[in-house]
């Protein structure tokens, strides 16, 4: 098991982030809202976009408070 939550980006997220898939440590994500916060902070250019994007965890949506775990995949 993966002690990384695994993030997709889709769409213009992939355009703007120059990737398809990103490996975020686990430490200080707990939640959907937590994943967000990290990967804007990673990839600054995809912040506008935040208010529209739609999660999903392990392939179900979910909203912000969704909470996730290590292993876990968040497509966005």
């Amino acid at each position: 098991m993966s002690s990384d939550i695994t993030v997709r980006f889709f769409s213009v997220l992939k355009e703007r982030t120059g990737i398809g898939l990103y490996r975020l440590p686990v430490e200080g994500a707990k939640t959907v809202a937590d994943v967000e916060r990290l990967v804007v902070n990673t990839f600054p250019t995809i912040g506008p976009f935040a208010s529209t994007w739609r999660c999903a965890v392990n392939q179900e949506y979910a909203d912000s408070s969704a909470e996730v775990r290590p292993g876990d995949e968040v497509a966005l």
